[in-house]
C-alpha cells in the first residue's frame, strides 16, 4: 500500500520506510515527533528545520556539511572540534553596528597559517606572541613587550615606560630611521633630534653654529639660564660624569680620528680631569684639569699643561720643576726652544711686574740643569728703586786679585757715537761690541760675525755694568798717579 497523505494531527511512535513514502510525495508543515527516518540517505526539506528546544546531535567523525561542493563542514573527532573550510576564503563576522566577535578558550587561543605555522599565540595568563614566518617578533610580558628583530614607524611612537633593545645573536641594537629620529614629551617641543645625517641636537633642532664660518656641527647641547654667575652654570651646560667614587679616578674629553677601516678611534688630544680623592656624599670632589696632546704621528697624547686644584698652572711638567720656590706658574721647556715669547701689538707696557707690598725681590734668576738651581742674580725693587743685581758674595769666590792694569785695558776701549740703522735720526754713545772684548770679554755675549745654520746673523751684546771694575781699577791707579804728582808738586813748592 502506498501512503499519499498525512493528516496535521501526526504520526507517532513508528516507523514510516521509502516503501511507504514515495518519492514524490511532499511533506510540509508536517510535526514528527520521535520519530525516526531512515533509509533515505538524501532527505530534503520544504521549509525550516526548528528544533523546538532540543539538541540535534551528531556523533564523533560524523560532520555537518554546507555548501554546493560540501567544502565547509563542521565536526568533531572525538578529541577535538573542527570547522574546516575546503575551498575560498572563510570569514568570520557580524554584520549589526557595534556587534563585537570573541573568541573564547579555557587555555590558549592559536592562530596557524598555511597548515601548522604560527601566527598568533594567546596564552592564558600569559604573553600574546605575533609570528613571522613562523618566527617570533613581538610578545607581550609582564613589565611590557618583547620585541624581536627591527621595528618601523610611520608615524609617532609614544613610550611610558622603559624601552630595552637586545639584539638576540650579535649582542648588538639598532634604530633604523629614514629621516630625522626626534625624541619629544607631551608635545613640549623636541628634546632630542638625531638628523638624517647623524647630527645630535639636545635641546635644539638646529645645528647650524658660527665659529668664524658657518657649518653643521655634529654634537650641540643647548639649553636656557638668565644666571650670570659663573660657577651657577647649569641649564647651557655639559656633564661628563663618573659614577665611581675611587680617589684619583678620572672623567674626560677626548678628540680623535677614525681609523681608516672605520675603527677604532684614536685619540690625538684630551681633556682630562682627576679626582684626587674619596667621594663624599654631598661633596664638591677636589680635582685637578689636565691638557693633553699628541707630539708626533703614533704617539698617545701626552700631558702638556694642567690646572692645580689650588689653581697652579703647569706647563710640560706635572709638578713644581724646582726645590728653590714653588711658583703659581711653573713650567719645564725642552727641545731647544725658547720658553717664553710675547708679542705686543698695541700701546701698553708688554709686560708688568709689581710687588703689592714691602721692598724685595722681583725677579730671582738660576743656573744649573737640576731641581736644585744655582742662585746668579736677581731684580729687587724698593720704594722708589729697582736693583739690577749679580752674584758676588765672597764665599762663591776664589783666587782673588787686584786689578793692576786698569789704565792700560782702559785705553784700549773705543768709545764710539753712532746711530743704529733701524733708527737712523736718534744718535748715542757706546762701543762696538767686538772692540770691547780684548780689554773686557765677559762684558760680551756672542762672537764677531756669527750666523746661524740658516746664515741669519747672531749679532753680539754687551752688558756695560761689566765695564764698571775696569773703569774703578782705572780711576784707583789714576788717582794714585795724581796724589804722587800731588805730592812732588807740593815738594817742589816748599824746595
Amino acid at each position: 500500500m502506498t501512503l499519499t497523505q498525512i493528516s496535521t494531527q501526526g504520526i507517532k511512535d513508528g516507523t514510516i520506510t521509502n516503501a511507504d513514502i514515495s518519492s514524490s510525495a511532499a511533506i510540509a508543515r508536517t510535526k514528527l515527533a520521535n520519530v525516526d527516518l531512515v533509509d533515505d540517505t538524501s532527505p530534503q526539506l520544504g521549509g525550516d528545520l526548528q528544533s523546538n528546544g532540543n539538541d540535534i546531535k551528531i556523533a564523533d567523525a560524523d560532520k555537518i556539511k554546507l555548501g554546493t561542493d560540501e567544502d565547509l563542514s563542521l565536526y568533531h573527532n572525538g578529541s577535538a572540534a573542527f570547522l574546516n573550510c575546503t575551498t575560498g576564503d572563510l570569514h568570520i563576522r557580524t554584520s549589526g553596528s557595534g556587534d563585537d566577535l570573541f573568541l573564547r578558550a579555557a587555555d590558549d587561543v592559536r592562530i596557524q597559517v598555511q597548515g601548522t605555522e604560527d601566527g598568533i599565540k594567546v596564552i592564558g595568563d600569559g604573553a600574546v606572541e605575533l609570528y613571522h614566518d613562523n618566527l617570533k617578533k613581538f610578545e607581550t610580558t609582564s613589565s611590557g613587550i618583547a620585541i624581536t628583530g627591527g621595528l618601523t614607524v610611520s608615524g609617532i611612537a609614544e613610550f611610558a615606560s622603559t624601552i630595552n633593545l637586545t639584539h638576540a645573536s650579535a649582542n648588538q641594537n639598532f634604530i633604523y630611521f629614514n629621516e630625522d629620529l626626534q625624541f619629544a614629551r607631551n608635545g613640549t617641543g623636541t628634546r632630542l633630534k638625531i638628523d638624517s645625517s647623524g647630527r645630535v641636537l639636545i635641546g635644539t633642532t638646529s645645528s647650524n653654529c658660527f665659529n668664524g664660518v658657518g657649518g653643521e656641527h655634529t654634537l650641540i647641547v643647548a639649553g636656557s639660564t638668565a644666571d650670570t654667575d659663573i660657577t651657577d652654570n647649569s641649564s647651557a651646560a655639559l656633564t661628563i660624569s663618573n659614577t665611581d667614587g675611587t680617589a684619583n679616578n678620572t672623567a674626560g674629553l677626548h678628540f680623535a680620528r677614525e681609523d681608516n677601516d672605520g675603527t677604532p678611534h684614536y685619540a690625538g688630544a684630551s681633556i682630562v680631569a682627576q679626582f684626587k680623592e674619596t667621594m663624599n656624599t654631598g661633596q664638591y670632589p677636589k680635582a685637578l684639569l689636565a691638557f693633553l696632546t699628541s707630539t708626533a704621528n703614533n704617539n698617545a697624547p701626552s700631558e702638556k699643561m694642567r690646572i692645580d686644584s689650588d689653581g697652579a698652572v703647569n706647563i710640560n711638567t706635572t709638578s713644581n720643576p724646582t726645590i728653590n720656590a714653588t711658583g703659581f706658574v711653573q713650567m719645564v721647556v725642552d727641545n731647544g726652544r725658547d720658553g717664553v715669547n710675547i708679542r705686543h701689538n698695541h700701546a701698553g707696557n708688554c709686560v708688568n711686574l709689581w710687588r703689592a707690598n714691602g721692598d724685595g725681590g722681583l725677579v730671582h734668576f738660576y743656573r744649573g740643569n737640576t731641581t736644585q738651581g744655582n742662585p746668579v742674580g736677581s731684580i729687587t725693587v724698593s720704594s722708589n728703586s729697582t736693583g739690577f743685581n749679580d752674584l758676588s758674595d765672597y764665599r762663591l769666590k776664589e783666587n782673588v786679585t787686584a786689578i793692576s792694569d786698569g789704565i792700560t785695558r782702559l785705553k784700549t776701549l773705543k768709545p764710539s757715537r753712532f746711530n743704529f740703522k733701524d733708527d737712523k735720526d736718534t744718535t748715542v754713545d757706546g762701543f762696538l761690541a767686538h772692540e770691547v772684548t780684548l780689554a773686557v770679554p765677559e762684558a760680551i755675549t756672542g762672537n764677531k760675525d756669527e750666523v746661524d745654520k740658516n746664515n741669519e746673523p747672531i749679532y753680539q751684546q754687551i752688558d756695560k755694568s761689566k765695564l764698571v771694575p775696569l773703569l774703578v781699577s782705572a780711576l784707583q791707579e789714576s788717582i794714585v798717579r795724581i796724589e804722587a804728582l800731588e805730592t812732588e808738586v807740593a815738594l817742589l813748592k816748599a824746595s
